[in-house]
């Protein structure tokens, strides 16, 4: 007897990987055609250069100051839009924050990739020093402002998701002069 449930599971299941193959089937037959290194799926070779930014130093902030979680908050928000739009299409841009239990692992996954047999080897490294530099870079990547009102979260959620369908970043509404808006 089929239950709900067991009709979801399998349903899901088998539907999941529809989507993956569908959007890795070049990468997977180039591999198999014995065309090499692991091909990018939207692009027939790997990049050129690759921007990246380090935003690390939001990590020293002191969540518990006034404005402190709201600016890590905001920038962060910003920054993954960002780099999802910038790396749409082929990668791009990449950024250096997570670090737990003593890893950096943003930079151990950089440093894999820019190693021997990394994908990134031969692909020219800029840095972007700060966040204007950065939105400014990578201007192609974004048609405007999603603006979101703090004071209903759930618009967060929203600006997010339009954010990534209409080419967009994600702004928290403050007319503070320290605001990204």
């Amino acid at each position: 007897m089929k239950t709900r449930r067991s009709f979801l599971k399998t349903s899901l299941f088998a539907g999941a990987g529809i989507p993956l193959a569908a959007g890795f089937g070049r990468a997977i037959a180039a591999k198999a055609d014995g065309a090499g290194d692991y091909v990018w799926p939207f692009s027939s070779q790997n990049p050129s250069v690759v921007y990246t930014f380090n935003a690390r130093h939001l990590r020293n902030l002191d969540l518990n100051a006034p404005g402190s979680a709201e600016k890590v908050w905001e920038t962060l928000h910003l920054l993954a839009a960002l780099q999802g739009l910038a790396n749409r299409n082929a990668p791009r841009f990449y950024l250096f924050y997570c670090s737990e239990y003593g890893i950096d692992t943003d930079q151990f996954w950089f440093d894999w990739f820019r190693g021997e047999d990394g994908w990134l080897r031969n692909t020219q490294i800029l840095p972007l020093t700060d966040l204007t530099t950065t939105i400014l870079t990578l201007r192609d990547a974004f048609d405007g402002l999603a603006v979101y009102d703090p004071n209903v979260p759930a618009t967060s959620n929203l600006a997010s998701t339009a954010a990534g369908v209409e080419r967009l970043l994600p702004v928290r509404l403050d007319r503070s002069p320290t605001s990204l808006f």
